[in-house]
């Protein structure tokens, strides 16, 4: 009788803590990119560009939780021989299942991600010299990718957390309305953000 009632004190601690654990947090987050075309058109490379947005997290227990999205990412190209780039600025949706590593309740949390990645086109252009381009017409209005990566979340303080992701983007739509070639978009992506628990 005394084991079982050490036993419904010790549950009871846990769910109380888990409640006051929040499950939900939002926040800003910045980033790098490092974008490029995989394909069979020559004479590109890989560009750096930047993304800007917002995350949200959801906990489902103690080690799996979910993650959404919703970032303005520039993304692109450069050609190769000049000294322009094209720019493609995209919404990304990114939604991934998150694994953590650790206990609820630490304060450093490694973790694994995976999930789709939507892509929405906001505006492609290229710029060289005094010139610029618009050739959003040229590229397709919607991309979908797979987006793994790793990353950790530290606790700053009660309800407020760092997060920083790393992750790598295989798109697997054609990127261009023309036939002509076959060029898919990757991306590399470094962030760093605030999430405040509600």
């Amino acid at each position: 009788m005394k084991n079982l009632v050490i036993l419904f004190f010790m549950a009871m601690s846990t769910m109380a803590f888990a409640q006051e654990e929040s499950r939900h947090s939002l926040g800003p987050t910045v980033g790098y990119n490092h974008s490029w075309l995989s394909g069979d058109a020559e004479g590109l490379s890989a560009k750096p560009g930047f993304n800007v947005g917002l995350i949200y997290n959801y906990s489902l227990m103690e080690h799996w939780g979910l993650g959404l999205g919703l970032l303005y990412s520039v993304e692109g190209y450069k050609i190769d021989g000049t000294d322009a780039d094209a720019n493609v600025a995209y919404v990304r949706v990114p939604l991934k299942l998150q694994y953590f590593f650790g206990e609820w309740g630490q304060a450093f949390r490694p973790k694994l991600f995976a999930g789709p990645s939507l892509a929405f086109l906001a505006g492609a252009k290229t710029k060289q010299g005094s010139n610029t381009i618009d050739f959003k017409d040229q590229v397709e209005g919607f991309d979908v990718g797979l987006l793994v990566g790793l990353g950790f979340n530290y606790r700053l303080k009660d309800r407020m957390w760092l997060n920083f992701d790393l992750g790598y983007t295989n798109g697997f739509l054609d990127t261009y309305k023309s036939e002509a070639f076959d060029n898919k978009n990757r991306l590399i992506n470094a962030n760093l953000g605030v999430a405040f628990g509600f």
